[in-house]
């Protein structure tokens, strides 16, 4: 997958943005990159490292992978503390006091 040049334009407040016609380009980015972390995701979760490698392989930008799989697990520690009926605050400290065995 090749990454295309992102034309940017400065918006009103100085910061660069995607110009419009990019736009497309970079929600399809963004759709296969989510698509990549799902799958080393489940590859890790299944002991499945050749899939891994082959999902993360996909994925080019290790970055933006590390950054879309912290928000998933970050993601899913919240929903889970509120499915428990716990804030998420005292979530993150079971888990950093408990480590990876506190995990849900």
């Amino acid at each position: 997958m090749s990454t295309p040049a992102l034309d940017l334009a400065p918006s009103c407040c100085g910061e660069v943005t995607p110009a419009p016609e990019t736009q497309e380009s970079i929600d399809q980015e963004e759709r296969e990159l989510f698509r990549c972390v799902l799958d080393m995701v489940e590859a890790a979760r299944h002991q499945d490292s050749t899939r891994w490698i082959q999902a993360r392989c996909r994925a080019h930008r290790s970055e933006d992978s590390a950054y879309l799989t912290s928000m998933l697990l970050g993601l899913m520690i919240e929903s889970d503390a509120l499915r428990r009926g716990i804030h998420p605050v005292d979530a993150w400290k079971q888990i950093r006091d408990g480590g990876i065995e506190s995990l849900p």
